[in-house]
């Protein structure tokens, strides 16, 4: 028998294709109505979210993973919360794609710089609140 989940924390190797390969696995091992929170999704600065760790502070591409969801999983739910360094919410459920133009390189920082808000559909802690009541 497999055991499921209310709650799982990712927060691990801090790279795009490990974390987005924490989550898939993570959401076959979830409850219905439970959420996977993945921290370190919106780095404010470019430094922090290099791959290889550049400064004291290191959060890595995990804002990659959340951007994908954004694009391609339509059955998800998923938010950044705008509380330390960005806290995913993912659930089953339902979202508006995001849609990008084919020219646009979605997995540039420049990207999620210019696009934060709506890249990571990201929420302040009171509509996280009022959400999740």
């Amino acid at each position: 028998i497999s055991q499921k989940y209310d709650i799982i924390f990712v927060d691990g190797l801090h790279l795009f294709e490990q974390v987005y390969k924490d989550i898939i696995n993570s959401l076959e091992n979830l409850n219905e109505g439970g959420v996977i929170v993945v921290h370190d999704c919106n780095p404010i600065t470019e430094i922090t979210q290099r791959r290889l760790r550049a400064s004291d502070s290191w959060h890595g591409d995990v804002w990659k993973s959340i951007v994908k969801l954004r694009i391609e999983n339509p059955e998800l739910d998923v938010c950044t919360v705008d509380t330390d360094e960005g806290c995913g919410v993912i659930k089953k459920g339902s979202q508006v794609l995001l849609e990008i133009d084919s020219d646009v390189d979605v997995y540039h920082y420049n990207f999620l710089n210019e696009n934060r808000v709506k890249a990571l559909n990201l929420i302040s802690v009171e509509d996280f609140k009022r959400k999740y009541d």
